[in-house]
């Protein structure tokens, strides 16, 4: 399977449940994975997912943006990616990097 992968893309916005959360900018990852069709892509952009828009657009979306649940956020990032880029298929994974003293990361990953 052929797929394009984007790997820690990085933003911060303001997200969280507690009333200190959305005082400060809070750093999200995200990792996206996009199965390619069997079209001929001919080394020509137009035939692909252009990464820098689809990267800016997620960027832009949740920088603009305040949150309380790294859930809807993906869920907001995938159905915009979706509408926009006309992606039928598509994985992707949200990280709240310390979000949990003790714990590196907290994530939530979406397939459609």
């Amino acid at each position: 399977m052929n797929q394009l992968e984007i790997t820690a893309l990085s933003t911060k916005t303001y997200i969280g449940v507690y009333p200190w959360e959305q005082q400060i900018l809070q750093e999200l990852t995200f990792d996206i994975t996009i199965p390619l069709t069997e079209t001929i892509i001919n080394d020509d952009l137009a035939n692909t997912i252009d990464y820098e828009k689809l990267c800016q657009h997620i960027t832009s979306l949740v920088e603009t943006n305040r949150f309380r649940l790294i859930e809807t956020v993906a869920t907001q990032v995938v159905d915009s990616i979706q509408e926009k880029f006309n992606v039928p298929h598509i994985t992707l994974r949200v990280s709240k990097p310390h979000a949990i003293v003790n714990a590196v990361n907290v994530s939530c990953r979406i397939s459609r």
